[in-house]
């Protein structure tokens, strides 16, 4: 379950995509809102991608990590 004010737009093109309507609900306290999207706007200003968070393992955080020090050379 998300501790995040969850989305209550069923009409929003993103929906799917987006972290703040798929979340699972907490079972005890859940906070909803509106987040004003405009009506022939794709997502909000509060659209949280849901594959921003996918957790990588630590080979992929090393292999991250090594390729930011090498960018970070080259400048």
């Amino acid at each position: 379950m998300a501790d995040i004010t969850k989305c209550e737009d069923n009409l929003c093109p993103s929906k799917e995509t987006c972290y703040r309507y798929t979340a699972a609900a907490s079972e005890y306290r859940q906070s909803y809102g509106q987040f004003n999207r405009e009506e022939d706007a794709y997502n909000c200003d509060y659209y949280w991608n849901n594959k921003l968070n996918d957790k990588i393992d630590d080979k992929e955080f090393i292999e991250l990590v090594k390729q930011l020090k090498v960018i970070n050379l080259k400048l």
